[in-house]
């Protein structure tokens, strides 16, 4: 298994298109830029909307190698849930000064050409836009108009886990709510991120995870980011999650290009170590990933440390994690690194 060291930052696209990607410092991710101007151009305000299309985020400062991040961690990684590195919300001052002044350059160009050849053609509008019910274990897919919110109904046959999986069939960033049946927000799901991309499989920004859901009818509520037309892929199915004990060995078998879940209650906030090895299968290189109660944290671990072999055993592709967690449930999430079938036994232990 190859260890990548380039640092996380913009880098020339790999796809070769004129643009820049971001490293995250394990995968390529879905940000993309453009190169920077190889000659000077002539700008101004005809231009501004097109020279500034990400006034939000923060420029980069001159300079060669890769684009600088605000914060990097070396593994494990933990995240709070639909939380996805480098998207910002907001800016810095002067970009908002500069995004003031473009919009009022974009509406005088407006009304200066208002009436000069034909409007745009008819289109979808905004508002709701009810979809057939979803049912458990059945893919579902349709497309999000423009500006509209999705909504259908779920009917969950009994409580528990299930895993939950919206992505996006070109690009976009769905945002996907469930709501019980007295109208509170059940689960939410903005972004799955990369750790949950690396089991699950589809991009950072689609919704997706483990939600917790009751006996009864719920609605899906989908919509869109930045209110664009999207198609969608949508999957509610059971988690079939293994019971742990603390202290005792839980077996998984893996499937091969799939994962595996086990659960474990929590009754108080504990500190506790998580410790998987394979024992079977045709794979030998297990991949972990933990959902941490209360809040849904996701943290990602691959191997254990030489140290960490010496002190307690395992394997070198081994996952191994000493973190604290709870209340709630604890939710082992295992594949397998290389997409192959293995069978591994998890020991969460407490204190």
């Amino acid at each position: 298994m190859s260890v990548v060291t380039r640092e996380p930052g913009w880098y020339p696209d790999p796809e070769g298109e004129r643009q820049v990607r971001f490293w995250d410092g394990d995968a390529w991710t879905e940000y993309v830029q453009p190169f920077a101007p190889e000659a000077p151009e002539v700008h101004g305000a005809g231009t501004a909307a097109a020279d500034y299309p990400y006034l939000s985020a923060t420029p980069a400062e001159p300079g060669t190698g890769a684009y600088p991040v605000a914060t990097w961690a070396d593994a494990p990684v933990r995240t709070a849930p639909a939380q996805v590195p480098g998207r910002g919300r907001g800016g810095l001052y002067l970009g908002i000064a500069v995004a003031v002044v473009v919009a009022l350059v974009i509406v005088g160009a407006t009304l200066l050409t208002r009436g000069n050849g034909p409007g745009p053609g008819p289109g979808p509008t905004g508002g709701l836009q009810q979809g057939t019910p979803v049912v458990v274990g059945t893919p579902a897919s349709d497309t999000l108009a423009t500006g509209s919110t999705w909504e259908a109904t779920l009917t969950i046959p009994e409580d528990g886990a299930y895993l939950v999986d919206l992505a996006a069939q070109s690009g976009g960033d769905l945002v996907l709510e469930i709501v019980d049946d007295a109208g509170d927000v059940a689960w939410r799901s903005d972004d799955r991120g990369r750790e949950l991309v690396e089991l699950m499989g589809g991009a950072s920004l689609d919704p997706g995870g483990i939600a917790e859901l009751t006996a009864g009818e719920h609605l899906v509520r989908i919509t869109e980011y930045d209110g664009l037309e999207q198609g969608f892929d949508l999957r509610v199915d059971p988690a079939d999650a293994t019971a742990l004990t603390p202290g005792l060995p839980g077996t998984l078998d893996v499937p091969a290009g799939s994962f595996a879940v086990a659960v474990l209650p929590l009754d108080a906030l504990s500190a506790l170590t998580v410790d998987v090895r394979t024992v079977g299968g045709s794979g030998d290189d297990p991949r972990m990933v933990l959902l941490l109660p209360p809040d849904g944290d996701v943290v990602d671990i691959d191997d254990r440390t030489a140290e960490q072999q010496e002190e307690v055993g395992g394997a070198e592709y081994d996952p191994y994690l000493e973190t604290d967690a709870g209340p709630g449930n604890l939710y082992v999430l295992v594949g397998e690194y290389q997409g192959t079938d293995v069978v591994v036994e998890v020991t969460v232990t407490l204190g």
